[in-house]
């Protein structure tokens, strides 16, 4: 499983209910994400992998290494059915 680091921003999407929001705003690249914490806003990017972590976590990395990465989604079981 991964070991995430203080500089990524790890958030959890739950589609349905940002989508209202997302969709009276601009998308920002996923690299400015982290200037936006707490805040509904739609996020543009490339996954470039779909992980499977313990227990059915979902992980979209964004980046080739994930480590350095400035955005990862996540996405927990009881959210998969909504994005």
């Amino acid at each position: 499983m991964h070991a995430f680091r203080g500089t990524f921003v790890l958030l959890m999407l739950i589609f349905a209910d940002s989508l209202p929001a997302a969709a009276g705003s601009s998308c920002i690249p996923f690299a400015d994400a982290q200037k936006h914490i707490g805040a509904n806003r739609c996020i543009t990017g490339k996954a470039l992998q779909v992980k499977l972590g313990n227990g059915g976590v979902h992980f979209f990395d964004f980046c080739e290494d994930f480590r350095v990465c400035p955005f990862t989604v996540v996405v927990f079981p009881s959210d998969l059915k909504r994005v």
